[in-house]
């Protein structure tokens, strides 16, 4: 009887550890699947980041200013178009000149940017429209990028002061600036 009870025991001691040994297994598969599954995230990360930062360092070309293509500036003739008909077909100039003979200027610029460094000025076209007295064109002249004088400046070196006064300095600067209309009129 005592083997009986001993054969018993250990049969359900074996049954237990089977299925302790059956849930290890699952859970083990479970937490390598868990693993697996995080090693992917992160590689896909790493994936979706770096194509992210290679298309970053395409160029990117941007256009200011008119599009002055060859047929607009073939519908424009010296000695015959005028003003308004310059007018219509390029519209309103990027600059006008304030002295000296009429003159129209029209500006394109293209610039190309590669990745997050500065842009460079790729190509550039201006075009000088002159007018006589009778506002008909007198004067076309082409410029391109090599034509361009560039200015250069030192940025720390220059210094616009309106835009340095602080909050004191302004109102210590408007004390007495203002006057009272308002007590000249009761000493009336």
């Amino acid at each position: 009887m005592k083997n009986l009870k001993d054969n018993e025991k250990i049969k359900k001691l074996s049954e237990a550890l089977r299925k302790n040994l059956k849930r290890r297994k699952a859970n083990d598969k479970k937490d390598n699947d868990e693993t697996s599954m995080k090693n992917k995230s992160i590689k896909l990360a790493m994936v979706l980041i770096l194509s992210g930062m290679l298309v970053s360092c395409g160029k990117k070309t941007e256009r200011v200013g008119y599009f002055l293509s060859d047929e607009k500036l073939d519908a424009i003739k010296i000695n015959q178009t005028s003003e308004k008909n310059l007018l219509e077909v390029l519209g309103e100039p990027t600059v006008k000149s304030n002295f000296g003979p009429k003159t129209y200027y029209y500006m394109e610029r293209q610039y190309e940017q590669v990745a997050f460094f500065q842009p460079k000025l790729k190509e550039q076209k201006i075009v000088s429209i002159e007018l006589d007295s009778k506002n008909i064109i007198k004067k076309i002249t082409m410029y391109n990028a090599k034509d361009a004088n560039i200015l250069n400046y030192d940025s720390d070196q220059i210094t616009i002061k309106g835009n340095k006064i602080g909050v004191l300095e302004q109102f210590v600067s408007n004390i007495g600036k203002f006057s009272s209309n308002a007590q000249k009129g009761n000493a009336n």
